[in-house]
């Protein structure tokens, strides 16, 4: 990272770092669009079975993103603090902890998968091929776990390239193997659901192992041993001080979307399947944003430790500005080709009515929601994850759900739709004049 930093202006730094992130979460959302829209050719059934899988896939990302973030932003604060044998020491816990999240995620869908749908469904066939798909995906979730704790370690040292590859490779082989196995295609048995789940994780076991071996191979430019078993208190609790606040902040997602599920289907079965074909698509706008925040979070984290507080500064005024000419981008491409996206799914007409209205209502919130994104990724690379937690809790679960209840009292599905908006501008607000005070704005100077 020192590198990097050295004879390279802070908006060239932050589009290098970005650039292969954003690259590789578009792959990333690519596929589950694939994967929804081949799904979809089953019939609605097995379209409303995976967006119900939606929330425990986000909150398996939500555990490995989080624990990675925390170990990642540690790395490049001791690199930046040029504490080489600390963050070699943190380094070298990568796949232990992966593989501890697998396990718990493997019993997690043993116990809760199936009294997970009965809540949300009575239809047999969404039921069946929901719970098919979900014991796929969190049986092998160790692959998936792995593969993101090694991307945020790559991150962390500067390597942006190797995460891009690794998943670019993952994402492929799902790509050409869902219609295979759905459809059974080239004499593989027609596997519907099922086939999709499978997809998916043999995507991830692939990404899993190249990224492996690139890890002991290529290396990190630390000195990397076989996988440390025995976790030491002092060294999870500094990965964990970061990593369990940006953990709750990924899992809100996973929280919201099942709370949603539940206050939409209130109104109309057509809301939740409505609500999935969104989540899965706001990906390809929401990923960009998230492409830059891990580009400029191991940058801010190293400018942090080194006490460069101008860079500091500089860096978050610029990825605000790239933030928010995606996020305009966004917000045009909803509202005026909304029409055109919804025909990919291929829904019925009140299916199609409903979308419609939701992305382009709901698509006005990313006006606001990648300066709060920009907000969180700031603290969460200074060492305050705390802040970053209160940010997305306001914008992901209190403010949304309470507006996406009342407002739906009164005007149905569409009040639940401008919830959206209205959340993500009441938390700019807070945000600006209540976590932007002089102690936190003080590293900046």
């Amino acid at each position: 990272m020192e590198k990097r930093t050295q004879n390279t202006s802070n908006m060239k730094l932050i589009i290098q770092m970005s650039l292969p992130a954003i690259f590789s979460m578009f792959i990333s959302a690519l596929y589950n669009i694939v994967d929804s829209i081949f799904v979809a050719q089953l019939g609605e059934y097995a379209l409303a079975a995976v967006s119900l899988v939606f929330p425990i896939q986000t909150l398996i990302i939500a555990v490995g993103v989080g624990t990675g973030v925390g170990l990642s932003t540690l790395l490049a604060i001791k690199l930046g603090e040029k504490d080489q044998a600390y963050a070699t020491e943190i380094a070298n816990y990568t796949i232990s902890l992966g593989v501890i999240i697998g396990i718990l995620f493997a019993l997690f869908g043993l116990l809760f998968n199936e009294p997970f749908f009965r809540l949300f469904t009575s239809d047999p066939q969404v039921y069946e091929s929901g719970v098919a798909y979900a014991n796929i995906i969190t049986f092998f979730s160790t692959a998936q776990a792995t593969q993101l704790l090694m991307e945020k370690t790559f991150q962390g040292t500067g390597d942006m390239i190797t995460p891009m590859i690794t998943v670019l490779i993952g994402s492929i082989t799902n790509i050409i193997l869902d219609p295979i196995l759905i459809f059974g295609l080239l004499g593989a048995p027609a596997l519907g659901v099922k086939g999709a789940a499978i997809a998916t994780v043999i995507g991830q076991v692939l990404s899993m192992t190249i990224s492996l071996i690139l890890f002991y191979r290529k290396g990190i430019g630390l000195k990397i041993q076989k996988p440390v078993l025995k976790l030491e208190a002092d060294k999870l609790r500094d990965i964990m001080s970061v990593g369990f606040p940006s953990i709750l902040k990924q899992g809100l997602a996973s929280v919201l979307v099942f709370i949603l599920n539940g206050v939409v289907s209130l109104y109309s079965d057509i809301g939740v399947l409505v609500l999935g074909i969104y989540f899965r698509l706001q990906q390809f706008v929401f990923m960009p944003v998230h492409g830059i925040s891990q580009g400029v979070r191991p940058i801010q984290a190293y400018f942090f430790g080194a006490q460069e507080g101008v860079n500091l500064k500089d860096t978050f005024k610029k990825a605000n500005v790239l933030t928010r000419i995606i996020m305009l981008s966004g917000t045009l491409i909803f509202i005026v080709f909304a029409p055109q996206i919804l025909q990919a799914f291929n829904p019925s007409t009140e299916t199609f009515h409903a979308g419609v209205q939701a992305l382009r209502i709901i698509s006005i919130s990313f006006l606001f929601a990648g300066r709060n994104m920009m907000y969180s990724t700031f603290f969460l690379s200074i060492n305050k994850g705390k802040t970053s937690f209160y940010i997305s809790f306001l914008r992901e679960l209190s403010i949304i759900i309470l507006l996406a209840l009342v407002l739906g009292y009164f005007w149905g599905l569409t009040g639940v739709w401008f919830a959206f908006p209205i959340t993500e501008l009441a938390t700019v607000l807070i945000t600006r004049f209540v976590f932007m005070n002089r102690s936190n704005v003080e590293v900046l100077q």
